[in-house]
């Protein structure tokens, strides 16, 4: 790998072939190449440097996860499902979410459990949510919120960025990107301005969000920094 990749996308073919099959990765000088057993039907996640990349191999649905710069892959005794696994902000760790989730330690070759995440009471509403986050030297953190708070948590924990959405009788709008003290259950502010979803929190005080495009937005300031990434089944990687 000449870079770090930049992000990874579904190709769009017109005839169904293996290559349009295959997710393909982009690097931050543009390079474009293939992954051989990722499906693009498949879920993929990419480590926030770029380096790493983790996806069920297409035969045995086993998780692989890639270093792309040494040029490995370890495989692991897990089959990731609907869920996209969601790399720590290290990229020594890997969530892979589902009914049973499960923490990968990437170095050291480990698979852990973690408790549920979700109580669900019938008929299908959901009273709480539990979010996990890795706290300093690899612990874990479980944060308990209502269950109409979905969000991301972010790299402390101490956050939940969440995208509301209101109803006028014209349309549906969404104000900005609300921040929620999980200590609390309780909003501290809105950051304004459109956002579609809320992708994952790059650092403490910033967030990469999807309005128009892929963009960088900092939590303290509410500034904007476009990345020049677009489509809907994109997954970011490494954004400088």
């Amino acid at each position: 790998m000449t870079s770090p990749v930049r992000y990874a996308y579904h190709p769009e073919c017109d005839d169904e072939v293996p290559e349009c099959e295959r997710w393909v990765l982009v690097s931050v000088r543009g390079d474009r190449w293939r992954l051989p057993d990722a499906l693009s039907d498949d879920v993929l996640a990419l480590s926030r440097d770029g380096t790493r990349v983790a996806y069920p191999h297409r035969k045995t649905r086993r998780l692989v996860v890639a270093d792309l710069e040494a040029g490995t892959a370890k495989t692991f005794p897990v089959k990731p499902l609907f869920d996209t696994p969601e790399f720590s902000l290290d990229g020594r760790r890997l969530l892979i979410p589902g009914a049973h989730p499960v923490i990968v330690d990437v170095a050291r070759g480990t698979v852990r459990g973690v408790p549920d995440g979700t109580v669900p009471v019938p008929p299908g509403h959901v009273t709480s949510t539990t979010y996990i986050a890795y706290a300093g030297g690899g612990a874990i953190r479980r944060v308990t919120l209502p269950g109409n708070l979905v969000g991301k948590l972010s790299p402390s924990g101490r956050l939940l960025a969440t995208v509301p959405r209101e109803v006028t009788p014209d349309e549906v709008i969404t104000p900005g990107v609300l921040l929620v003290d999980t200590a609390t259950g309780r909003s501290i502010r809105t950051i304004p301005g459109p956002v579609q979803d809320v992708v994952r929190w790059e650092s403490e005080s910033a967030l990469i969000v999807r309005e128009n495009g892929y963009q960088v937005l900092d939590v303290d300031t509410g500034a904007r920094r476009p990345l020049g990434i677009d489509g809907d089944d994109v997954v970011v990687g490494a954004v400088g």
